[in-house]
């Protein structure tokens, strides 16, 4: 595991803490899964440059991440869905938090709708498919094609949903 990301995740959860108590632990988890799932871009990059020779169990583990970073992307767009709530409801905290938790409940949005419903989000609707397809983007990791031009990389995700908890962190003190 990249320790050093997970130890941001760590810290970073506090801000969930103060948003929500309950979704401490739920941070914690993502950022674990995250914080491996980086460790696996890596290896899959250095399979990628020769992969007539990957072996069966390679194979399966690229499977293995692929349907994490699925069930990942689902659980981070639901607390970010429930941080935004929150934030909405709350006359405490900054604005500049609140606008940024929208801005990234939006960026999750376009993957959750075509992981979760089959389904085009309704600001994609005219260029996204209706289903997310699994790939790999040598640049940024495993992902998902949401239309011909446009990939969505998990790694990006979890980079910025990480770097929205560390924002809201130094905001809340």
């Amino acid at each position: 595991m990249n320790t050093l990301r997970y130890s941001r995740w760590l810290k970073a959860s506090t801000a969930a803490l103060l948003i929500k108590p309950q979704t401490h632990e739920i941070v914690r988890m993502l950022g674990k899964i995250d914080s491996d799932l980086q460790d696996k871009d890596i290896e899959f990059r250095v399979l990628r440059s020769d992969i007539a020779s990957i072996t069966s169990d390679q194979w399966q583990n690229i499977c293995d991440a692929i349907a994490l970073s699925h069930l990942w992307a689902l659980g981070a767009y639901e607390l970010v869905r429930t941080l935004c709530q929150c934030l909405r409801d709350s006359s405490e905290l900054s604005k500049d938090v609140k606008e940024r938790c929208k801005k990234l409940k939006i960026e999750f949005e376009r993957i959750r709708m075509p992981l979760a419903k089959l389904e085009t989000p309704d600001r994609h609707h005219q260029t996204d498919y209706g289903v997310a397809y699994a790939g790999f983007n040598e640049t940024h990791g495993l992902g998902w094609m949401v239309s011909e031009n446009d990939f969505v990389s998990r790694e990006k995700l979890g980079i910025a949903l990480l770097e929205f908890l560390e924002f809201a962190r130094t905001k809340q003190k």
